[in-house]
């Protein structure tokens, strides 16, 4: 099997593919969204990160819980993927391990089903807060 790597400045909003990843963080009352989901959020109505919560998504290292996009974007799926308690050295620091980490996950567990296509929506220069 060959794997194949393209970049886009494409919105995640309009990225063909079968399932969009982003990351989200343990909050102290559920799911925080990470920098890189706005486009995403602002497709569902602001209410991902609510959405989630209901769905018993904690934002946990590596925890991965799919949502269905509901022809709110091009994918039909998306995948937030847990980054752990932002701050804490090798989690949501948002270090180069953590989010390898936290990607692989996601696509694990996307691959194990029928998805092909995996975009991840990242963080834009100059993007560090994390959203409620």
């Amino acid at each position: 099997m060959t794997t194949t790597l393209h970049t886009s400045q494409a919105s995640p909003r309009d990225v063909v593919a079968d399932a969009i990843v982003v990351g989200v963080t343990e909050g102290p009352d559920g799911p925080r969204l990470a920098p890189g989901t706005e486009d995403v959020n602002d497709a569902l109505g602001g209410r991902l990160a609510e959405t989630l919560g209901v769905l018993g998504a904690t934002g946990k290292a590596e925890e991965v819980t799919r949502v269905a996009s509901a022809g709110q974007l091009s994918a039909p799926l998306i995948a937030a993927v847990g980054l752990g308690v932002p701050g804490t050295p090798g989690t949501a620091g948002f270090d180069a391990e953590a989010l390898r980490r936290a990607s692989g996950a996601a696509v694990r567990a996307l691959v194990a089903g029928k998805t092909q296509q995996i975009a991840l929506a990242t963080a834009t220069a100059g993007s560090s807060r994390i959203q409620s």
